[in-house]
């Protein structure tokens, strides 16, 4: 799925919260990685697969990955079936129960309010990717496509979203969005890290050069 946003399902949206209807943007986009910058500990995948018994699978996948000797579709392709009859609901309260970076939720909607538009940029299964971005009032989100029916992953991989994908999220650049602003005390740590910069494109933590991490 060669670089492209999708807003959050239908299914997913009846889920989240009220006041979290997409913005129309007006002020630029602002794409924020998921795995190591809003979750700094481990990855969505490893967390749904500790729930699934196959840490083991994962653990050695996510090496091979970050060693640069497998890419995101082999991943996806060894870990598909993990999923297949999976609840949704059951996904969702996983990731429920994971620990967030802190103040999310009001970083997302600070920006909004200067006119950004939030999306969620990553590269792991986005059926999480958009309970993720629901939660916490993100725009639209990307990410490895499956579909589900009735509520239950189908354990087959639709399309693939890989990392040089998020590059062409954003064409032609992001304008200048200025200082963040300012946050409450609890959500300070997290507009220190979310602070966009001139032309920012995505903020990674893992990946400073794709984006206006600081």
């Amino acid at each position: 799925m060669g670089g492209r946003f999708v807003s959050p399902s239908r299914d997913a949206r009846r889920r989240q919260r009220p006041g979290l209807a997409a913005r129309e943007p007006t002020g630029g986009v602002v794409a924020i990685d998921l795995d190591g910058t809003l979750l700094p500990g481990p990855s969505v995948l490893r967390l749904l697969a500790s729930e699934l018994g196959a840490s083991c699978l994962v653990d050695r996948l996510e090496r091979d990955f970050s060693a640069g000797t497998i890419g995101n579709e082999r991943v996806a392709d060894l870990t598909a079936a993990l999923f297949r009859g999976a609840r949704l609901r059951h996904i969702e309260g996983v990731l429920a129960a994971a620990q967030w970076l802190p103040g999310i939720s009001d970083a997302v909607e600070r920006l909004g309010q200067t006119g950004c538009r939030t999306l969620l940029a990553t590269v792991t299964w986005s059926f999480a990717a958009e309970i993720v971005a629901c939660r916490f009032g993100f725009d639209g989100c990307c990410g490895t496509r499956m579909n589900n029916v009735h509520g239950r992953l189908t354990g087959t991989v639709e399309s693939y979203f890989r990392p040089p994908d998020k590059g062409s999220l954003c064409p032609g650049g992001v304008p200048p969005l200025g200082p963040f602003p300012q946050a409450p005390h609890r959500d300070r740590r997290l507009a220190q890290r979310l602070r966009p910069v001139p032309h920012v494109r995505t903020i990674d933590r893992n990946q400073r050069d794709a984006g206006g991490y600081q």
